[in-house]
């Protein structure tokens, strides 16, 4: 099994988490278009973290695609939060390459745990333990994106604030990369509300 480190987007991510659902799911106090803003915000940092992750067992398949034309492997990573705890990442690829068309697939999927993951905003420290599932498609033709590029994330957590507030929440939503308009689509929910966001993609190679 690999170790993979993950990039600092993540300890990013979780900061957002807390300040975004800083209420219970019941009754959030900001209007709901504010939370939706907030929490889609904060999974496509998440996303962003991910989408790192895969990208290097990806090129690790690509720089040796002689090896094999097919093939299976499984990952971890972890990263400790700010202010203690971490988060684990494991998961699972296949990786498929075609020489006659030229076109590598890639199907991950996997889980993502915090434990005790601690972090310090406006002066209260803020833990929070959470698992969630996730599962993502990725190909190329030649090296660059080829169609539509998904991330599927699905997942709870509970948060205990040092104020003595605690709350829990539930999410699921699915982000799309598309190299043709070169943008970044996320459709979901996050504690029972309607997202819907699009941001600008840098497709790369």
């Amino acid at each position: 099994m690999r170790r993979t480190s993950i990039v600092a987007a993540l300890a990013i991510a979780l900061a957002g988490l807390a300040a975004s659902c800083d209420h219970d799911t019941v009754s959030t106090g900001v209007p709901s278009e504010t939370l939706e803003a907030q929490m889609a915000a904060v999974e496509i940092h998440a996303d962003d973290a991910l989408d790192s992750l895969l990208g290097h067992e990806i090129a690790a398949g690509e720089s040796a695609p002689e090896n094999g034309l097919t093939r299976d492997v499984t990952f971890s990573g972890t990263r400790q939060c700010p202010a203690g705890g971490e988060i684990l990442w494991e998961g699972s690829l296949h990786w498929t390459y075609d020489f006659e068309t030229r076109t590598m697939e890639a199907t991950f999927s996997g889980t993502r745990t915090m434990t005790e993951c601690a972090f310090v905003r406006h002066d209260l420290t803020t833990v929070v333990n959470g698992t969630s599932e996730w599962d993502a498609f990725r190909r190329k033709v030649d090296g660059r994106f080829d169609g539509l590029q998904t991330n599927h994330h699905s997942g709870s957590f509970h948060a205990v604030r040092s104020d003595g507030e605690e709350w829990s929440c539930s999410f699921d939503v699915t982000i799309v990369r598309d190299p043709a308009t070169r943008t970044r689509t996320l459709d979901g929910s996050f504690c029972g509300v309607t997202a819907h966001q699009v941001v600008t993609w840098q497709s790369g190679p």
